[in-house]
């Protein structure tokens, strides 16, 4: 019975190592193992898959594609789990990552272990994650996302289960302090949530297409974590929309606590909701004509922004219902002429404001627009 375990032994070592197609040297100098994924049609696509008995250490850059057998050019598609294995599960002297644009999926367990791991790049091309790809990843403390479409569960990418802890890189959600966000991202969904050590996020797209990211909930956004935004590594204190701007979209610069001043120009048509909420803003530049919200103070654009002065432009005509509701900082507004009516509830229970100017353009002022305004 002993020689027989001995040889199940031997041939499940041998399984978990040696398993590959072909190996290659990457552009990083490691040797990295391969499986051949198809060969149909002239469509030539390979996975990294792990050999335990040569582990890659240091920083990695894996290829976008590798010359494999008889001179072939394979394209790298898939860090596999091969056996249960992940392509890099239990590399422990790894210390950087870098993913290509090649890669659409990370397979499960594919960095579990790598203990030593501190800055992980993910390629645009990254649309799977799976089970416990970043296991144990708990020391990562640089991150650069560039996944156009990473597909999420209920919870984090790649999860199916809102309990499951291991998805997506929910395993880094507290070590993770700056977060690179590349040009090519258009939506993120769940991909951050709860990633409550994030102290910068950096995106290197424009401040024009940062305002049309897409966000399905304001925890998808990292910011809210954050508490400050980075565009092409410029910190925004005062914000100026551009001209080419005409939506904001919903939890854009949700709890960006470190804005002090935003400016909204008339070319805005659309702000979405709670855009600007959890700010703490000194001043608001408000010139939209309309801002296509619903007027109710949950869909506020600027419920708790922190605002104490607001400035309201020639272009607008009516001020939203609910516009700055209950608001403890609020100390004064100034409306130019050609504004024609104030919505209900607009500035109720703003009980720091101090100072009103309203012109005479005003024709009507809604229901409890200014109630609950003690000062």
């Amino acid at each position: 019975m002993r020689k027989i375990l001995i040889i199940l032994l031997f041939i499940g070592f041998a399984v978990d190592s040696w398993c590959y197609d072909f190996s290659a040297v990457a552009p990083s100098g490691q040797t990295l193992y391969y499986n051949i994924i198809s060969t149909t049609n002239n469509i030539y696509k390979c996975g990294v898959v792990r050999n335990s008995s040569n582990h890659p250490t240091g920083a990695l850059e894996i290829p976008s594609s590798v010359e494999g057998p008889n001179g072939v050019s394979y394209t790298v598609t898939e860090l596999l789990c091969v056996s249960g294995y992940g392509s890099f599960e239990g590399a422990s002297s790894l210390t950087s990552v870098t993913i290509p644009n090649s890669v659409t999926s990370i397979g499960r367990s594919a960095f579990s272990g790598c203990s030593s791991l501190k800055k992980v790049s993910i390629g645009s091309g990254v649309d799977t994650i799976g089970n416990n790809a970043f296991g144990r990843c708990t020391h990562v403390d640089t991150m650069v996302y560039n996944a156009r479409s990473c597909r999420a569960g209920s919870f984090m990418a790649g999860s199916t289960s809102a309990s499951d802890t291991n998805y997506g890189f929910y395993p880094m959600r507290r070590s993770v302090k700056h977060l690179e966000i590349g040009a090519e991202v258009s939506a993120i969904n769940r991909a951050f949530r709860g990633f409550v050590g994030l102290r910068s996020v950096d995106y290197k797209g424009t401040l024009a297409q940062w305002c049309g990211l897409s966000f399905t909930v304001a925890g998808d956004n990292p910011v809210c974590n954050s508490r400050n935004l980075s565009i092409q590594g410029t910190l925004i204190r005062d914000l100026e929309i551009p001209s080419s701007v005409t939506r904001i979209n919903a939890y854009a610069f949700y709890n960006d606590t470190a804005l002090r001043k935003v400016s909204l120009p008339s070319n805005v048509t659309y702000i979405g909701c709670n855009a600007f909420r959890g700010c703490a803003l000194d001043t608001l530049v408000y010139d939209v004509p309309s801002n296509g919200y619903s007027g109710s103070f949950n869909d506020s654009p600027f419920y708790y922004s922190g605002v104490k002065d607001i400035w309201i432009g020639t272009s607008v005509r009516e001020i939203p219902g609910s516009f700055i509701y209950d608001s403890e900082s609020l100390r004064s507004i100034v409306m130019s002429e050609g504004v024609a009516s104030i919505g209900n509830y607009a500035f109720e229970d703003c009980d720091s404001l101090t100072s009103v100017t309203i012109p005479n353009s005003v024709t009507s002022i809604g229901r409890s627009a200014f109630s609950g305004c003690s000062s």
